[in-house]
């Protein structure tokens, strides 16, 4: 890994395990061992709330499956990027989304995590689709 590169926290985590002898080693799996066999365990503890959440973004781009879901809710809603970006706090910023979604253009990473706070809170309160008969 060159200077210039930065180490993923993976990468970090296998650093310190290398680092780290037997009796801090058992120590620590211990403690993980504890944590996941709790059954009261507040699931953010382990940092594992986001489990089930799909990642909306490479970077600064909408991946295209997100782009999809949002706009499976625009169209459920009747709302256009307008409204969106006034949903998630940032209502300058009209054009940016409307390229990103039809243009796959960049956002800023602050509208990333609020949008996908957004979709997530509005996929969780979507009425379930009825299939078609």
């Amino acid at each position: 890994m060159t200077r210039k590169e930065k180490a993923n926290r993976l990468n970090k985590l296998r650093k310190h395990w290398h680092r780290a002898n037997r009796q801090e080693r058992l120590q620590f799996l211990s403690e993980l061992r504890s944590q996941v066999e709790n059954p009261n365990l507040d699931r953010s503890t382990l940092g594992l709330e986001d489990e089930k959440r799909e990642p909306i973004a490479n970077g600064r781009y909408l991946l295209p499956s997100a782009v999809g879901r949002i706009e499976t809710i625009l169209r459920d809603r009747k709302i256009g990027p307008a409204e969106l970006v006034a949903e998630i706090g940032f209502p300058e910023e009209t054009m940016a989304m409307t390229k990103a979604l039809a243009r796959g253009r960049s956002l800023r990473l602050m509208m990333i995590s609020a949008l996908a706070t957004w979709l997530n809170d509005n996929e969780a309160t979507a009425p379930a689709s009825q299939p078609d008969k």
